[in-house]
This record gives structure tokens, sequence and C-alpha cells, in this order.
């Protein structure tokens, strides 16, 4: 059986990755096509370089807030709570925050009609950095903490982890997990699709890669609305 669900992987994997290498021959891949096609909270493109300080805009639907940050040569999207970013500056110039384990988003700038726009920079949190080392991870420079305060990973996610039986976690896999914003929801669709496929309990590095290549719920209900 297990060989069987190891070569079920592989295929659904094999058809994301020829999918993904066609794709990206007819079209030019931006952030607003790897949101779309992912079906979740944002993603990476061109992630890298300097970072801060950097530029914003949002636009905000019902209780959430899309957001995309723009660095010197990167950009990418992230959805967020609306109460998380506290009071919104409207009419006038001004400052709001998003604080996380791995540290504070600062936003300057502005709301109107719905939409902003404006100039952000980070900081880590040295403590949670800390914390990390403390755990064996290295690496640790502001272009990974800012990946980790995107996908909020904090002292919880690692427990939710242990909790789903991925207790250990090699620092390879710790950037994979930032990087690819592998969250706690996105975790959540997973061992539903899991348990849906009887697909038992795929290695973490399976994971990333199936979210690497966009593998997820949506991806491989359309192979069964397609008779695969």
């Amino acid at each position: 059986m297990k060989k069987i669900l190891i070569a079920g992987l592989s295929v659904i994997l094999v058809a994301a990755t020829t999918f993904t290498a066609q794709s990206q021959q007819k079209v030019k891949v931006t952030v607003k096509t790897k949101v779309e096609n992912r079906d979740d909270d944002g993603g990476w493109s061109n992630f890298g370089g300097n970072h801060v300080p950097g530029t914003w805009s949002a636009y905000i639907e019902d209780d959430r807030v899309n957001i995309m940050f723009t660095g010197e040569d990167w950009n990418t999207g992230r959805m967020f709570s609306l109460a998380e970013l506290g009071t919104l500056p409207t009419g006038n110039e001004g400052t709001f925050k998003i604080t996380r384990d791995a540290g504070t988003v600062t936003f300057k700038g502005l709301f109107a009609g719905g939409k902003g726009n404006g100039f952000y920079t980070f900081a880590e949190d040295a403590g949670f950095k800390s914390y990390l080392v403390q755990k064996g991870y290295s690496g640790l420079d502001k272009q990974l903490m800012l990946a980790v305060f995107f996908t909020d990973i904090n002292k919880g996610y690692f427990e939710y982890l242990k909790a789903n039986g991925y207790a250990n976690v090699s620092n390879e896999n710790f950037k994979d997990l930032a990087e690819q914003d592998l969250n706690r929801r996105v975790f959540a669709d997973y061992f539903g699709l899991f348990k849906t496929e009887s697909w038992g309990h795929p290695s973490l590095g399976k994971v990333i890669e199936l979210r690497e290549h966009g593998v997820n719920a949506r991806f491989v209900n359309s192979f069964s609305r397609n008779g695969i």
C-alpha cells in the first residue's frame, strides 16, 4: 500500500512539473498568476536582494487586506486579516504595524476608497531569532526572517507540526517552509487532502515538494473531474 501511495504522489508531481513547465513556456509567471493558481494567501516572486525599506500597495476585501510588498528586485503578495492591521490611516498619511513573533513590519502611507500604498520597513525580533538559533537553525538573514514573518512561523507553529507527526524539521526544510509560505492553514488543507486521498503520512520534504509545484486539493480534484 505504501508503494502505491508513493507512486500516486509521484504521478501527481510529474504531472504538476509538466504542467508548470508548459505554462512557463507560454506566459511569464507573475505574482498575480501565482496567487490565482495556488488558491492561497500569496506566493513568492523573485524574492531576494535588498528588501528594506520597500514599497507596499493594498486593497481591502471584506475583513481581509491583500498587500503587495515590493523590494529592489522582488515582489510578493500576502493576505492579512483586517483586525491584524489595527487602525488604518485615512485622509492623511500615517503609520500602522503588523507584529508577529518573527518581527514587526511598520507601514507608512494612507488608505482611500479601500486602497492604500506607501513604504514599509521590517525589524526582526532578536529574541525569536535567538530561539531559532537554539533550535539549530542557521542562515537567518533578514531575507529569511521576513519570510518567517510572512509565513507566521512562531513557537506554536513547531508544536503544531510535532502534533501532526513532524517533530524534526531540518535547517533546509525550515527554510523551505518559510519561503514556500507553508503556514498552518496551508498545512491543514494538505492534511485534509492526504486523508481524503488515503495518502497516509508523506514526509515533510514531500509536502514541500507538492507545495513547490502548486499541487493542492484543487489541483488534485481537477484530475478527478477530468477522469484521471
